[in-house]
């Protein structure tokens, strides 16, 4: 039988238990008694020193989140002028398939809005620069959560439309997973 899930905000990220997530969840643990995960941590937004380097195939190319360097990152969502824009997912793999992501808006091929899901741990908020932007407004994180949700849904059915019944499963379920955090 599987465990709820429930949430405990800990400074600006999410950190999730269940059954999906005991081992991550460990870890999760360790890593906050040392503070956030570097992966989901609010992190300087000043203007960059360097021009931002784009990836994706030429129609539909995009910014990484920072920290994001050493995976291959697809996005899953519109495009538009040979960026991605709009609601989407954008996955970083790993060896044994995505092991990161940004569930939210991007608006000319940049991160702007949504929840970065990392090492068991979420991240919700205003992304500047490849980094979200440290916040403790509440209404806030609780719209990047509504947007997340909304990305998850749509990147669902889009699955769902090429006949891809376990990854729109998956999606589904981030879905209801961002729906939960907003109800408690």
């Amino acid at each position: 039988m599987a465990v709820p899930q429930r949430r405990q905000q800990h400074g600006g990220f999410f950190a999730m238990t269940g059954s999906r997530h005991v081992a991550l969840g460990l870890l999760a643990l360790a890593l906050m008694a040392a503070g956030r995960p570097a992966a989901v941590q609010a992190a300087d937004v000043d203007p960059p020193t360097v021009e931002r380097v784009l990836q994706g195939p030429a129609n539909c190319r995009f910014a990484a989140l920072k920290g994001w360097e050493a995976f291959a990152v697809q996005w899953e969502g519109p495009c538009a002028h040979g960026r991605a824009t709009g609601s989407g997912v954008l996955r970083a793999y790993g060896q044994a398939g995505p092991t990161q992501f940004f569930f939210g808006r991007i608006e000319a091929g940049e991160p702007r809005f949504g929840v970065m899901e990392a090492e068991g741990g979420l991240g919700p908020g205003e992304f500047r620069h490849g980094s979200l932007v440290p916040t403790d407004d509440r209404g806030l994180m609780i719209r990047a959560f509504e947007e997340a949700e909304k990305a998850a849904k749509q990147a669902a059915a889009r699955f769902e439309a090429r006949g891809n019944a376990a990854s729109a499963r998956f999606y589904r379920a981030r879905a209801a997973s961002f729906a939960e955090q907003l109800s408690d």
